[in-house]
């Protein structure tokens, strides 16, 4: 994925093929609707909202310190999330 310095929303529809994001610094807003293929989460030190569809791997999150909104739909295998995500007031 190319380089984009000052991105601040991000989203997805399918991830048919393995992706891996870059570091993204500004990003606020990050939302995917469903994973068929691996995908690898950098750290995302001013990401606010994560919201997304269908899972149908593995996934695991990284660390997102600034994180407040957290949505998902439906896992169909493991999900894997960090303390400072379970505790968050607005996971639905």
């Amino acid at each position: 994925m190319p380089q984009f310095p000052n991105l601040k929303n991000l989203s997805f529809g399918l991830i048919a093929a393995e992706l891996t994001l870059k570091p993204l610094l500004d990003l606020t807003n990050l939302s995917f609707e469903n994973i068929v293929k691996e995908l690898t989460l950098p750290e995302l030190p001013n990401l606010k909202n994560l919201s997304f569809g269908i899972v149908n791997r593995p996934l695991t999150f990284p660390q997102f310190p600034s994180l407040t909104n957290l949505a998902y739909r439906g896992i169909k295998e493991g999900l894997t999330i960090s303390e400072q995500l379970q505790k968050l007031s607005n996971l639905s």
